[in-house]
Order: C-alpha cells, then structure tokens, then sequence
C-alpha cells in the first residue's frame, strides 16, 4: 500500500499538463521520489524484487528530472548578472540585504513583496541601479525591476493582478526584456487560471527576455516550461531551494532566473535570507557566439 501511495505521488506529478494538480504534487518531487527509494530499497532487502525493482526504475527516471545539465557553449562577450530576491513585505531592517546586493554588482534586480516598510530596499540601491519600475500586485506588496542599463523610452509596464512589472532596457547587445513575476500559490489557490492569462502577455514581449520572480512553482513543473515558452527563455541553472514551506525540513526552489533562449548559463547561487522568508538567487549568463 505504501509503494502504491509513493509511486502514485511520483507518477501524478508529471500530470501537470492534463490537471494543475499535477504541479502541486510536483512541488515535492524530491520528497516523494526519496520515499519511494527507501520503499523500494526495503522490499528488496525483504525479497520482493519484481515490485522493488519497478520502483527503483520509476526513481532513476523521476530523478533525471531533478537534474539539469549544464550548457556546453561559453558566453561570447559580456555576461550578465540578476539578483532575484522576494524580500518579505514585512521587511524592516534593509541595510544587510542592500549590501549584499550592491556587492554582487549585477546588471539587474529582480524584487517581490516590495512594500512601505521595505521600500528603503529601492531607494538604497538606486545609485547603481538608477533605472527602476515598481508595479502594484493585488496580493502581497509590488514587484519591480531595476537595472544598471538604460530604460527604453516608453517601454514600462505593469500587469497588477497578474503580478508582473516589465521594461526593455538598452543592453550592450542590444534591448533587453526585464521583467519581475511573483505567482499566487499553485492549485487549488489560484495559480492555473493567472498563468493563463500570463502566458500571452508574455509572448507579445519582442525580444530577448529577461523574468526572474517567485513563481511559488519548481522549475521541473509544467506551469515553468508553459512559462519558459512563452517568454522564449529557460531557467539559469538549479542554484538550490529558496524556500522552506514551513519548516525547514520541506525546502523547494520557486525562486528562479530565466534567461533568453540564445543565451548559455554561466552559474545560478544562492544568496542569504537576510531578513527574508525567501533566499535570493544570483544568475549569470551570456549570449551565444554568433556562427
């Protein structure tokens, strides 16, 4: 029964496509593909290996879903840096947090649950990030993008109940999409139907796409790779969980960095909480070699 109920959880989780169910078990892939493991592994120890076996398959294949490759290519040129932070709206002391981000030097900052108790964040980082774009979200505090790179006049929008602030910036390789997301919580709370309504925003953006956010969602999920898709872009490696749901045995990565399809990852890391719920994530990448 209990081999059953595991398998059962691993196997629903890549049901995401047919119900937004599926992505909520996906969440704790990771949990349950460990559970089935130790089930298999004892079953076999009790001599039961047709059974035992089957499992152990169905972890290997569960588990090669957990792991991402690294890109082969190098980066020709410039590279570029985002530091992703959900700051927590209840945020009150900001000076370590903005030390820290001033000190990773990124080209971009990416911010979630901006609010009037954090919004000191902003302000502390706007002699290097002179160029910033807040936007109201009808759940908790704003998102907003900052960046060291120039605004194209005109481009900045927001998308309040969807959670997305938006701007193309004038990149050395050219305009540049960067955007802020932060989703509700995934079904049975609202996430399916606000990323349906997301997905054509985001492929009306022409252009390389920069969106980083906390997408409350793990980056082996349905709901990322319909995300990815639209915005023509794919996560920035697997720097780790961001965020202990609870408790910090139950850790899941929902805070991510896409960056542009013809783009090459260079290294995805884990920054402190510094006063957050959520830690932050520092992505690098470049763009391609031309051929």
């Amino acid at each position: 029964m209990l081999w059953a109920l595991a398998a059962l959880a691993v196997l629903g989780g890549f049901g995401g496509a047919v119900h937004p169910a599926g992505d909520s078990l996906a969440v704790f892939r990771v949990y349950t593909v460990a559970g089935l493991a130790l089930i298999s592994a004892t079953l076999l120890i009790l001599r039961r290996p047709v059974i035992a076996f089957a499992g152990l398959a169905l972890v290997i294949g569960a588990g090669m879903t957990l792991v991402l490759p690294r890109d082969a290519e190098t980066p020709a040129g410039r590279s570029y840096a985002v530091y992703q932070k959900n700051l927590k709206w209840s945020l009150r002391d900001p000076e370590a947090l903005i030390a820290d981000i001033t000190a990773q030097a990124s080209d971009f900052v990416t911010l979630q649950e901006v609010t009037r108790r954090n919004r000191a964040v902003m302000a502390g980082l706007a002699a290097r990030w002179p160029h910033q774009h807040f936007c109201d979200f009808e759940r908790i505090g704003g998102t907003a993008v900052l960046s060291h790179w120039p605004v194209v006049e005109g481009s900045a929008f927001c998308e309040t109940r969807l959670g997305l602030s938006a701007m193309q910036v004038a990149t050395p390789d050219g305009p540049v999409w960067l955007a802020s997301l932060h989703l509700h919580w995934p079904w049975p709370h609202r996430q399916p139907g606000i990323v349906a309504d997301l997905l054509p925003v985001l492929a009306r953006l022409e252009g390389p796409v920069v969106l980083a956010g906390d997408f409350n969602m793990v980056p082996w999920s349905h709901t990322v790779a319909m995300i990815e898709q639209a915005a023509r872009a794919r996560v920035v490696g697997r720097p780790g969980a961001t965020f202990d749901l609870r408790t910090p045995l139950i850790r899941i990565p929902i805070d991510h960095v896409l960056m542009p399809e013809d783009a090459v990852a260079i290294s995805a890391t884990l920054r402190p909480k510094l006063g957050s719920d959520h830690r932050g994530v520092l992505a690098k990448f470049g763009f391609k070699p031309a051929p």
